[in-house]
C-alpha cells in the first residue's frame, strides 16, 4: 500500500468527520440552552433573595377553609 486512501476510506472518514461536527453542534446547542436556564434560575433566585416576589412567578394554590 502506498499510504494513499482509497475512495471508500475517504468516504468513511468524511462520514466520521460529519458525525463529529454534528455531535459538536448538538453539544453547543445544549450548552446554550443550559446557559439560558441557568440565567433564568439565577434571576429567580435573586428575586427570592431580595424579597421581590413579583419577579418570581410561582403558581399559588388557595386552599379552601373548612
Amino acid at each position: 500500500m502506498t499510504g494513499e486512501l482509497g475512495d471508500d476510506e475517504l468516504n468513511e472518514q468524511d462520514e466520521y468527520v460529519k458525525q463529529l461536527y454534528d455531535g459538536i453542534s448538538e453539544m453547543e446547542a445544549t450548552v446554550e440552552r443550559l446557559r439560558e436556564e441557568i440565567q433564568k434560575l439565577q434571576t429567580e433566585r435573586d428575586a427570592l433573595l431580595t424579597g421581590n416576589s413579583s419577579l418570581y412567578e410561582q403558581p399559588c394554590k388557595v386552599l379552601p377553609d373548612f
